[in-house]
């Protein structure tokens, strides 16, 4: 029996917003100009946020903007989301992060959203 993931792309789409995710690909190194290419694509989807609040702090931390994000499976136009990867970009509010982590949740193999932790 698979997961119905109506509850929780419900919860992503009305109480989080539309975010984009933005996602980096590494091309190769181009010996000419010393640089190597990346390619960015944007995908329009759902998403929720909450700031990680840092715990055990000294007067010698350094703490760094830290987030878990939630994303639907789909797009906003409806088409199936790629699956995100760890240096890809979420910009939520004009604001852009990081994504150091994802986490795939899924129900056998029906992806029901995506969990990301991200910097910046």
């Amino acid at each position: 029996m698979a997961f119905n993931t109506a509850p929780i792309n419900y919860f992503i789409k009305n109480h989080g917003s539309t975010v984009t995710l933005r996602s980096r690909v590494t091309g190769s190194y181009n010996n000419a100009t010393g640089v190597v290419a990346i390619t960015y694509t944007d995908y329009s989807t759902y998403g929720y946020s909450s700031t990680t609040v840092p715990s055990d702090l000294t007067a010698n931390s350094v703490v760094k903007n830290s987030r878990t994000v939630l994303l639907t499976n789909y797009q906003t136009n409806g088409v199936a989301l790629p699956t995100p990867k760890v240096n890809d970009q979420v910009i939520i509010g004009g604001v852009t992060v990081d994504v150091i982590h994802v986490h795939v949740v899924k129900s056998n193999n029906t992806v029901i959203y995506y969990a990301l932790k991200t910097e910046g």
